[in-house]
C-alpha cells in the first residue's frame, strides 16, 4: 500500500496551479467580454450604415411614388416597390395611402405600427410621409415603410467578425502557455519541492531536520515570500522540538491526573445510576419517532414488563390500532411546536394497565433542546405504580355504592320489599316453566326487574341480568335445548347473586320490614338513614365532588396562551357557585370544551386594533358564570365581547356546502341559522390551521353535551358579542 505522506502532489492538486486556472479564468472571461462588445459595435456601425441607405434609397424613389400614388398608377407603384426591393438592404417594403389601402406589400413586412424606429423579430423598418407639393400647399398622400433585418447587419460584419474571432483564439492560447510557464516556473516548481520538504518532517527526529528549497535562479535573489516561508519552518521546527521535550515531561503527569479524573467521574456515575435504580418511579425517553433512547432503571422495565431501550413507545404501552393512531397524531402536534405542550398534554395516554393486577399512571415533560427556542428536542414520561391507589378508590367508590344502596332501600322500604317479592316469583315462575316461554317475554320481564334494581343500586343482580339480555338478544328465536339450558344458567345465577345480597343484609331487610309494619322502629330507621346520608354527603363533598367554578380554572392557561399568541388582550372572570357535580361524570365534556374558548379567541375577540376602531375596550373580556335551573340541573353561560356570528355569514357559508342543501334558508330565523355552527363539518374559516378550521369543534362540544342529557345553544349579536348557554344535569 502507497504511503500518502510520501506521495508527491499532482499538479492539479497543486496551490499555483489552483491560482493559475484561477487568473486565467478571469482573463478569459475578460477577453469574450470584450470580444463580444467589440462585435455588437461592429453590428451597431452596420446596422447604423443600414438605415443611413434606406434613407438615401426613400430620397431616391420618393418622387417616382408620389407621382404614381398621385396619378393613382398601383401597378407603377409595384413596380417601383419591386424595384427598391432588390437592393442588398431591404428585405421588405409597404406602401399604403392615408386610408390604409395597401399599394405595395413585398418581402419580409410586419404590420405592426410603430414610432421612427423599430426593432422587433429580427425586422426593424424606417417609415416616410409621401407629400405632394401643389404650390406651397403640402398633402400626405400616404406612407412608405422600407423594412431590413438583422441578418443584412451581420453580412456586413461577418468578414471583421471572423478576423476578431481568430485573432481571439490565438491570443487566448498564446497567452495560455505563456501564464501556464511562468507559473510553473515561479510557483508551482517551488511550493512543490517546499510541499515535500514539508512532508519530510518526523516528530522524533525534528532536531536532525533542516528545511532547504531548490529553487531556480532567478530567485535567488533577495528575499520572497517561499523564502520567507522557508526560514519560518526552520524555526517552527526548532520551537516544535522544544515543546516536544516539554510536552513529553508533561504528558507523563496528565496520564497520572485523567487516571484520578476518571475514577471520580466512575464512582459519580454509579452514585447516579444507583439513584435512578433505586427511585419508586419509571423514566421513559423518547423523541419524535417515539422511539426510547436513553437507559432505562429497573423499576422501568418491571413497570412495563420489558425493557424499553429502542423500542416504540406505542409497543411498550401495547397500544391498540386506533390508539397508536391518535398517539402518533399527538406525537406529530407535539414536535410541531404550533400548541402549547400544555394543551396537548390531555390527549395522551394517562394509565397503562395491561398487566393483570396492575395499574401504571404516565405524565409527561417536555425536554427542549434550549432555553431560548423552546424547541421540544425528547419527551421525558414518568410512570408510576398507582395500582394500590386504585385498588383504595375502588374500596371507596364501593363503600360509596354501598352507602347510597343503604340509604335508597330506608328512602323506600316498601318499593324494596315488592322488589325482593316480584323478583323472586319471577325467578321461581321461570325456573319452572322456561320451555314454555319466549325468549322476547324472558327479555321483557327481566328488563323490568333490571331497571328496579338499579334504582336501589344493587350492581351485582343489575349485571347477571344484563348478561342474561345480550345472550337473549344473540340468539332471537332460536330457542334450541343448547340456548333454553344456557338461559336456565343465567337465570339461576340471578337467583343466586339475589340470594347473596339477601344473605348479606338480613339486618337491612329487617329494618326495612319494621319500619313498614311497627312505627315504633321508625326512630331507628330515621337515625340510621341520617347517619347514611350524613356519611354520603361527607364522602361525596370532601372525595368525590367539586364547585363547578374550580373545575372551569382549567381553561383560563390555554385560552390566554392562544391570546398572546394572537396578540390579542383578553381578561378572564369565572363567577364562584355553591353548584358542586362529579368531575368523572362531566371528563369528556370539559375536553371538548376547550373548543368553545379557542373559537372565541380565534373568531369571536378582534385584534386590539380593530376593538379600538370599534370604541371597544382594548382588553376583552370572556365571563363565565352558573345558575341552578332546577333542583336536578344547572345552566352554564360562557360570554364574551367580540365581533359576534352575523347570521347572513353563516347562511352563506351553509348554502355553499353540500351537507346543507336540503335546508330551507328563508324559512329559518336568525337565532335558527347561528345554529348551524353546531353541525358537523361547519366550518366558517376557508384554511384549515392548527386552531380551528376542521369544522369539528362545535359538533364535539354538542355530542357531548347530548351524551349528558343536555341542552346546548349559542345567542350572538354583530359587534356585540357571544354567548354560550349549555344546561346539564347535576350527577353526583
Amino acid at each position: 500500500m502507497t504511503n500518502k505522506k510520501n506521495q508527491k502532489p499532482l499538479l492539479k492538486d497543486s496551490v499555483g496551479f489552483k491560482l493559475f486556472k484561477i487568473v486565467f479564468s478571469i482573463y478569459f472571461s475578460l477577453s469574450i467580454i470584450i470580444t463580444f462588445i467589440q462585435v455588437l459595435s461592429e453590428y451597431r456601425f452596420a446596422k447604423n450604415d443600414i438605415l443611413n441607405e434606406l434613407k438615401e434609397i426613400k430620397d431616391s424613389f420618393k418622387e417616382g411614388v408620389i407621382g404614381a400614388m398621385w396619378r393613382e398608377s398601383p401597378e407603377q407603384v409595384k413596380t417601383l416597390a419591386k424595384g427598391i426591393l432588390r437592393l442588398p438592404a431591404v428585405k421588405g417594403i409597404l406602401i399604403q395611402d392615408n386610408f390604409g389601402e395597401v399599394y405595395a406589400n413585398f418581402g419580409r413586412t410586419t404590420k405592426k405600427k410603430g414610432t421612427q424606429f423599430f426593432f422587433e423579430d429580427e425586422i426593424f423598418w424606417l417609415d416616410f410621409k409621401l407629400v405632394k407639393l401643389k404650390g406651397e400647399k403640402k398633402t400626405d398622400i400616404g406612407t412608405i415603410r422600407i423594412f431590413s433585418s438583422r441578418g443584412a447587419a451581420f453580412q456586413r460584419v461577418k468578414f471583421g467578425f471572423y478576423l476578431l474571432l481568430i485573432f481571439a483564439v490565438l491570443k487566448t492560447f498564446i497567452l495560455f502557455w505563456l501564464f501556464f510557464w511562468a507559473f510553473k516556473r515561479h510557483l508551482i516548481v517551488p511550493l512543490n519541492n517546499l510541499a515535500n520538504a514539508a512532508k519530510a518532517i518526523n516528530m522524533d527526529r525534528l532536531l536532525k531536520i533542516n528545511i532547504g528549497i531548490k529553487r531556480e535562479k532567478s530567485l535567488n535573489k533577495g528575499n520572497n515570500e517561499l523564502e520567507i516561508v522557508e526560514d519560518s519552518m526552520n524555526s517552527m521546527i526548532e520551537n516544535l522540538s522544544n515543546a516536544k521535550v516539554t510536552l513529553d515531561k508533561y504528558s507523563s503527569g496528565l496520564e497520572k491526573e485523567v487516571e484520578k479524573k476518571s475514577k471520580k467521574i466512575e464512582a459519580q456515575y454509579q452514585d447516579f445510576k444507583n439513584l435512578l435504580f433505586n427511585l419508586d418511579q419509571g423514566f421513559l425517553i423518547f423523541d419524535k419517532e417515539g422511539i426510547v433512547k436513553a437507559e432505562s432503571t429497573e423499576i422501568t422495565k418491571e413497570l412495563f414488563n420489558t425493557d424499553p431501550m429502542n423500542k416504540k413507545v406505542e409497543d411498550i404501552f401495547q397500544l391498540s390500532s386506533s390508539e397508536k393512531m391518535n398517539f402518533n397524531k399527538w406525537l406529530s402536534h407535539v414536535f410541531k411546536n404550533l400548541v402549547p405542550f400544555k394543551d396537548l398534554l390531555p390527549l395522551a395516554p394517562k394509565n397503562f394497565d395491561k398487566l393483570k393486577g396492575k395499574v401504571v399512571s404516565l405524565d409527561y415533560k417536555p425536554i427542549y433542546e434550549d432555553n431560548k427556542s423552546k424547541k421540544i428536542d425528547k419527551i421525558i414520561c414518568t410512570a408510576t405504580d398507582v395500582t394500590e391507589k386504585v385498588k383504595l378508590e375502588k374500596e371507596a367508590q364501593l363503600e360509596k355504592d354501598k352507602a347510597k344502596r343503604i340509604s335508597n332501600i330506608l328512602d323506600r322500604p316498601l318499593e324494596f320489599l315488592d322488589l325482593m317479592n316480584d323478583s323472586e316469583e319471577v325467578l321461581d315462575h321461570y325456573n319452572k316453566n322456561i320451555r314454555d316461554s319466549r325468549p322476547d317475554k324472558i327479555f321483557r320481564s327481566f328488563h323490568t326487574l333490571k331497571a328496579r334494581f338499579a334504582s336501589f343500586n344493587l350492581n351485582d343482580i343489575v349485571e347477571a341480568i344484563h348478561n342474561l339480555e345480550s345472550f337473549l338478544n344473540e340468539i332471537e328465536t332460536d330457542w334450541s335445548i343448547t340456548n333454553i339450558n344456557k338461559s336456565r344458567e343465567l337465570i339461576d345465577y340471578i337467583n343466586y347473586s339475589r340470594s347473596n345480597f339477601i344473605k348479606d343484609n338480613n339486618r337491612l331487610i329487617e329494618i326495612a320490614n319494621n319500619s313498614i309494619n311497627n312505627s315504633d322502629d321508625s326512630g331507628n330507621v330515621i337515625s340510621l338513614k341520617n347517619h347514611i346520608n350524613n356519611f354520603f354527603d361527607v364522602y361525596q363533598k370532601n372525595f368525590i365532588l367539586k364547585e363547578v367554578s374550580f373545575l372551569f380554572k382549567q381553561f383560563i392557561s390555554p385560552t390566554m396562551e392562544l391570546a398572546k399568541q394572537q396578540d390579542k388582550l383578553v381578561e378572564i372572570k369565572i363567577d364562584k357557585s355553591d353548584i358542586h357535580i362529579n368531575p368523572d361524570s362531566y371528563k369528556e365534556l370539559f375536553s371538548s370544551l376547550l373548543h368553545v374558548f379557542r373559537n372565541a379567541i380565534d373568531h369571536g375577540i378582534e385584534s386590539r386594533e380593530e376593538r379600538v376602531a370599534k370604541n371597544k375596550k382594548e382588553m376583552a373580556t370572556l365571563y363565565i358564570f352558573f345558575d341552578r335551573t332546577g333542583d336536578t340541573t344547572f345552566k352554564t353561560i360562557i360570554k364574551d365581547d367580540g365581533r359576534g356570528i352575523d347570521p347572513k355569514v353563516i347562511k352563506e357559508i351553509a348554502s355553499q356546502k353540500e351537507s346543507f342543501k336540503s335546508l330551507a334558508f328563508d324559512k329559518l330565523s336568525e337565532k335558527e341559522i347561528i345554529q348551524l355552527i353546531f353541525e358537523p363539518g361547519f366550518s366558517s374559516k376557508e384554511e384549515v390551521s392548527e386552531i380551528s378550521g376542521r369544522g369539528v369543534g362545535m359538533d364535539a362540544v354538542k355530542t357531548e353535551v347530548e351524551s349528558l342529557k343536555g341542552t346546548i345553544k349559542v345567542d350572538s349579536k354583530v359587534d356585540i358579542g357571544t354567548k354560550v348557554e349549555i344546561v346539564l344535569p347535576i350527577y353526583d
